[in-house]
């Protein structure tokens, strides 16, 4: 009797259960149905080869993420028929509901472990689009389905009519699962709850710098690297209006006063971190990117206005990477890609990120040394493959334009470097034996002024040191000769600023400020050191308050990143408002 009561009681619940269940169904099958097709048409992130999709140990068919989406929808539309045809002859039809829940639920639970592995990676590797979530979202929502549609096919003897409130309750409740299930879907697609950004009204370009009397600002960079923390030194960079500094997956953006006005940071997922920041449009445009590359990547780059911070553009386009990502080939000012091979000449409009046109490639091979107007690459281009030139190129339409004498360059162990907007020094090493100072010996040393057109050889030959953002002024460490902007000697600079072979070769320790250079000597490494360019006289001089590791130029500003104590700090030197 007792076994008979309970079966009743059980029997009596299944059917209970079953009268709402086919709505329920309903209502949870068609979202899944939208949910996958809108899946199917979205994009994720492009670039990734087919490995990348690749979701392993799956029982059968479900390879991608489209084959999450199709198979999801096609399982929702035939549990919908299913209903249907119960819905006009319940006896007949009951045999085949079942079979296809049952069959559904198989296959789909049977692969649902493979897929949850597949979408934590994913989740961790990628930017979050809409493609995944939803089409998780839809097998979610087509398994709940299948369940209730199963329920639904219970035996139901009793002739009763199904109520509307017993329809309403099955409705409602399939209705709160798949908003429930939408809504978190669209949570984990939403690329914005990983990023911090603030943006600023515009400004004006500062004043250049002309003189140094007294630092203005000190900015904390946090830890500095140590080999129990091993990490990198802050990325600084000189926009129109300022500086911009990437650290900790962050970039803030700070006026000449160093005042902070803009900022953007990405806090995930895991490996989509911001890695390198370049400026592009002539200090305009700050783009950053996640220094990720490889067929089964998809990279992130974003474009940012320099100025005000404001979002431009986001791309995962994997060939993208192929123009950005420019570190390794020099000072790229250009968004044309470098790989001076078959490959066609393609330049990207940093303002939009769009490509803006792909032409002809010239036949080169050498190093990028941008100037502002111009791409310049320091090689070799068809059809004298025998002699290394500078040559010049219009940017917008790939068209040479100069084309230097014969120069003296051997990639990898020869050095350029920028003495200004559009010079630069080419020193070659005929000994690669280290010096008594503990560098190579440069034999040649020639200016390449682009503005001009003229390759200069110097007269007196020897390490250089001058500023990537300077003016032309550089100085040679052998001879502690101070040349000027076309090439000639002007004086030689004092011992007390310049002490013989304690400035190594690619030092930024060496800056120039209208007619003045700003240097610092390792010897006496807490004086930054003023000297006029006429005479090469101190004029006077501004303590450093740690040891100054590098210095770079922005504008209004001289930023000297100094390290005291486990900490870096970014310090600011201007002249002070009273200065004459």
């Amino acid at each position: 009797m007792w076994g008979e009561g309970f079966r009743g009681r059980v029997a009596l619940a299944v059917k209970r259960v079953a009268r709402p269940s086919s709505w329920a169904a309903v209502c949870l099958l068609l979202p899944a149905i939208a949910l996958a097709t809108y899946s199917l048409r979205a994009t994720g992130p492009t670039g990734q080869g087919p490995q990348a999709w690749a979701i392993e140990n799956s029982l059968w068919g479900v390879q991608n993420p489209g084959n999450i989406a199709g198979w999801a929808r096609a399982f929702a539309a035939a549990a919908l028929l299913a209903l249907a045809v119960r819905w006009v002859n319940r006896k007949v039809s009951r045999l085949l509901t079942r079979t296809i829940a049952v069959v559904g639920l198989f296959l789909m639970c049977t692969a649902t472990y493979s897929l949850v592995r597949f979408y934590l990676q994913v989740s961790s590797e990628y930017p979050p689009t809409q493609q995944i979530p939803l089409a998780y979202a839809a097998w979610s929502l087509t398994i709940f389905g299948l369940i209730a549609t199963l329920l639904a096919a219970a035996p139901a003897d009793t002739p009763d009519p199904l109520s509307w409130r017993t329809a309403g309750a099955g409705a409602l409740v399939g209705a709160l699962v798949s908003v429930l299930v939408t809504g978190f879907a669209y949570y984990e697609s939403n690329d914005g709850r990983f990023i911090d950004a603030a943006t600023a009204a515009p400004s004006a370009p500062p004043v250049p710098l002309t003189d140094v009397d007294q630092r203005i600002f000190s900015i904390s960079m946090g830890p500095a690297p140590t080999p129990d923390l091993p990490t990198s030194d802050p990325q600084i960079v000189s926009t129109t209006t300022g500086f911009a500094v990437l650290r900790a997956n962050r970039v803030t953006a700070y006026g000449p006063r160093g005042q902070e006005r803009w900022h953007y940071e990405r806090t995930g997922p895991t490996d989509v971190l911001l890695k390198r920041i370049q400026v592009f449009d002539q200090g305009t445009t700050v783009v950053l990117d996640t220094a990720r590359w490889g067929l089964s990547v998809a990279p992130l780059y974003i474009g940012l206005d320099a100025d005000t911070g404001r979002l431009l553009w986001t791309s995962h386009d994997r060939e993208l990477g192929d123009v950005l990502q420019l570190a390794e080939l020099g000072p790229t000012l250009h968004a044309i890609n470098g790989d001076y091979g078959s490959r066609p000449w393609t330049r990207v409009d940093t303002r939009t990120g769009q490509y803006a046109q792909t032409q002809e490639q010239p036949q080169c091979d050498g190093d990028r040394q941008d100037t502002p107007t111009l791409v310049v690459l320091v090689g070799v281009c068809e059809p004298d493959k025998a002699n290394t030139r500078v040559y010049t190129f219009d940017p917008a339409t790939g068209a040479r334009r100069w084309a230097s004498p014969p120069v003296r360059y051997n990639r990898g162990s020869d050095v350029v470097e920028s003495t200004g907007p559009n010079s630069f020094l080419v020193s070659s090493h005929r000994n690669l034996s280290p010096s008594s100072h503990g560098i190579p010996e440069a034999t040649d040393v020639t200016l390449v002024d682009i503005a001009n057109q003229r390759v200069v050889s110097l007269s007196k030959p020897g390490e250089s040191n001058s500023s990537a953002d300077g003016n032309g002024w550089f100085a040679l460490t052998s001879t502690r000769y101070l040349y000027n902007p076309s090439g000639q000697p002007q004086c030689r600079l004092p011992e007390i600023a310049f002490a013989m072979g304690q400035l190594p070769f690619g030092s930024h320790l060496f800056a120039t400020a209208g007619n003045r250079v700003l240097m610092i000597n390792f010897m006496d490494p807490l004086n930054l050191h003023i000297i006029e360019t006429a005479h090469c006289t101190v004029e006077h001089r501004v303590s450093t308050s740690a040891f100054v590791k590098k210095m770079l130029m922005a504008p209004g500003v001289l930023l000297a990143l100094q390290e005291s104590d486990g900490e870096l700090h970014l310090d600011g030197y201007a002249r002070s408002p009273g200065m004459n």
